[in-house]
């Protein structure tokens, strides 16, 4: 991933030596140090009076672009014109000083792991200038949202399918692994509760990492994945009809009527961990042989089920 400062888009050209100040200008309240040896000014015009050595020890680009830059000479620093706005840059620079940063919050839920107004532009920011720091919070707030226990919660509690696929992108762009194999789960266990699925996915917004992410490939798996397992479904529904027909059933009505649609409900969840949640209010069935039934029908299925997933998610 490594670039010039010209492939980044870096302009060196904007360089110059402090002039007289500009009443528009407005100093940053955070970043003023008066032992600051450069300024940068935001496209919107807040000055920031920073130090070369932290920026460019935490950036490859913005140590390219200082190279360039002269020395501050008789008390004039000199001036780096950035394309970023105050509100990028005032998150962006703590991430090169050897201080603590606040954790990255998402808007509304940590669950639904959406992008607050200015979190693209900060990624954009952090992946242009390549400040690793700023990458690696990003991907563990993600690494926090799908972590390996996620399927261990409440269905209700999973990650959603924006927040996996915005995972899964970061994790091909960044490569991360670990990452990418878990929001490849957490894709295939939200796909199934849309009903325009291809809409939903084009419609997330993914920023600079929509290169990484082939909305057309995820596709193919996910609906080859789902199609596949409807076929299953419909072969497990004809076999547990028939083991209804094949039997009496109590002298209990609502017990008979739970046994016909108890297939119903089973069929809500056709994810191999989504199986699991349905089924707890068995236990009190009258029906013995219902019960007996509906449960090595969803036997089979989280067997098929979880082989079917691994096998989508190893071709991705």
């Amino acid at each position: 991933m490594s670039r010039t400062a010209d492939e980044a888009g870096l302009d060196k050209d904007s360089e110059q030596s402090a002039p007289a100040q500009d009443p528009k200008l407005t100093l940053s309240s955070t970043f003023c140090a008066s032992d600051a040896d450069i300024e940068l000014r935001s496209k919107d015009g807040t000055r920031y009076l920073v130090h070369r050595a932290n920026l460019g020890a935490s950036s490859t680009m913005l140590a390219e672009m200082f190279a360039s830059v002269p020395a501050e000479t008789q008390g004039a620093r000199p001036v780096i014109q950035l394309e970023e706005s105050a509100t990028v840059l005032d998150r962006m620079l703590p991430y090169c000083y050897p201080r603590k940063v606040p954790s990255l919050q998402l808007e509304e839920t940590r669950r639904a792991g959406r992008w607050k107004s200015d979190d693209l532009p900060l990624l954009a920011a952090f992946d242009k200038y390549e400040i690793w720091r700023g990458i690696e919070a990003f991907i563990a707030c993600y690494d926090s949202i799908i972590d390996p226990h996620f399927l261990d919660r409440d269905v209700s509690k999973w990650p959603t399918l924006d927040a996996a696929l915005i995972a899964f992108a970061m994790s091909k762009h960044f490569d991360s692994p670990e990452l990418a194999n878990r929001s490849r789960i957490a894709l295939i266990e939200a796909s199934p509760c849309k009903d325009n699925l291809e809409k939903v996915m084009r419609d997330v917004e993914l920023g600079p990492l929509a290169a990484s992410a082939d909305i057309d490939r995820i596709l193919l798996h996910t609906f080859s994945y789902l199609h596949s397992i409807g076929r299953i479904h419909k072969r497990c529904r004809k076999d547990y009809l028939r083991a209804l027909e094949e039997h009496g059933h109590s002298n209990r009505e609502e017990d008979n009527a739970r046994c016909d649609q108890a297939w119903d409900n089973l069929e809500d969840y056709v994810t191999p961990e989504g199986i699991p949640q349905y089924g707890s209010g068995l236990e009190d069935w009258q029906c013995a042989a219902c019960r007996d039934a509906l449960n090595r029908a969803r036997e089979e299925l989280l067997t098929s089920a979880r082989k079917l997933a691994a096998e989508h998610a190893d071709r991705w």
